[in-house]
């Protein structure tokens, strides 16, 4: 049994223009759904099917095949003609158009499509779907995303009453067919498109359905800037999944910062007032002369996703006791000594050239030590969420005495 996917890349976009040449969050989504297909390992051939030239490279490029679609058959200037639809030379949507191209030229079983607007469609949906369309015998199947809500068509409501409220987990499922994957048998597909019955629902819905759900994520279908502003969110978040919904607002929790220089001013730092960070060089030594004396802080870089300073603190000075539940920091000491209290680790005393690190979510406090201030390099997330928790432990001991000394 031969099963082949096609990923369909067209040129241009009416709502979303040359949608599939955008770099989402740094490649096209082609990139994303082609790496899924080979992953699942479900597939003897895939295909990229598009009339846009530079698909042919990101093919060669995955070990995958090119299909050149005839700008004619299924697109811009579509004219293939049969009863059932006829474009007249106007844009179509119509699938079934180039799928029977394809499968005019491309000898196969089972034809899998994967829209190449499903950036996040994960490998093991990919493998699951094809299983479940094998192992029932389905001639055509569809992803489906099930959603619990009140449904309106027109005025009249489908699943719920308007006389009373339920709550939406126990409504019955509205079931939205994502084209994020779609699947036919092919000899059936061939069969009903030439036919060209038209009392018969005809070549994409055919024979026996399957539905197969998949989560709303995966489901994604960029053909608007709004679902391309939401895909590439979730591409980009998905680097730090795992912190999804772990940390919780408690009684412990004095107080949420993230404004830079309020913050930082409660620690004691005065902050430089003209702009200083993103110049193409930097260094220590003309922040040092800028500031001066005293604890300050002088923003090196401020990107739409890191922040860079250098802190500079006098002995006995430093942060509070805090964490960041979204991003991880880590330190580069320039200058001077500091202690750095991380929970759940020993206390450790940091010298010039000296990198420490902390992982998100863990509380830390650092105090500057010695006899001369000290300046480190602070590098984290632009703008992250500081969170004071108020079991800050005891002052630390070791520098409390030597000061005493």
């Amino acid at each position: 049994m031969k099963i082949c996917a096609m990923i369909p890349a067209l040129a241009g976009g009416s709502r979303l223009p040359n949608k599939n040449l955008i770099l989402v969050d740094g490649e096209p989504m082609v990139h994303y759904v082609l790496r899924a297909a080979k992953k699942s390992q479900m597939f003897s051939e895939i295909y990229v099917n598009s009339d846009i030239p530079e698909m042919n490279s990101v093919a060669e490029n995955f070990g995958v095949n090119f299909f050149n679609r005839k700008p004619d058959f299924g697109g811009a200037s579509c004219s293939m003609s049969n009863k059932s639809a006829s474009c007249g030379g106007s844009r179509c949507q119509v699938h079934d158009h180039y799928i029977y191209d394809f499968l005019s030229t491309i000898d196969c079983d089972y034809l899998i499509q994967i829209h190449t607007t499903s950036p996040l469609i994960k490998e093991e949906t990919i493998s699951g779907f094809v299983n479940f369309m094998i192992d029932e015998k389905m001639d055509s199947c569809f992803s489906i995303i099930p959603g619990y809500k009140e449904v309106m068509f027109g005025d009249d409501p489908i699943n719920f009453s308007l006389f009373k409220k339920s709550q939406t987990q126990d409504l019955p499922p509205i079931n939205e067919i994502s084209w994020a994957l779609s699947g036919w048998k092919v000899s059936t597909f061939k069969k009903s498109y030439e036919e060209n019955n038209e009392s018969s629902p005809g070549p994409t819905f055919v024979g026996k359905m399957g539905f197969y759900p998949i989560s709303k994520l995966e489901g994604i279908d960029v053909d608007t800037y709004d679902d391309l502003f939401i895909a590439e969110a979730c591409l980009s978040h998905l680097k730090r999944k795992e912190n999804c919904g772990r940390r919780f607002l408690t009684s412990e929790i004095m107080t949420i910062e993230r404004e830079l220089d309020d913050l930082i001013a409660k620690d004691g730092c005065r902050t430089v007032e003209e702009k200083t960070h993103n110049l193409t060089k930097n260094n220590i030594v003309m922040a040092s002369q800028k500031m001066g004396e005293g604890s300050w802080c002088y923003p090196v870089i401020m990107t739409d996703n890191d922040q860079a300073t250098f802190i500079q603190q006098v002995p006995g000075e430093g942060c509070r006791w805090h964490n960041h539940p979204t991003k991880d920091e880590f330190w580069v000491v320039m200058q001077g000594q500091f202690l750095f209290e991380i929970d759940g680790l020993a206390p450790i005393r940091a010298i010039p050239g000296d990198v420490v690190y902390a992982k998100k979510g863990i509380n830390h406090r650092i105090t500057c030590v010695g006899e001369t201030p000290g300046i480190r390099f602070a590098c984290g997330e632009r703008g992250f969420a500081h969170v004071y928790e108020n079991n800050e432990p005891a002052k630390n001991i070791e520098y409390v005495y030597k000061r005493k000394r």
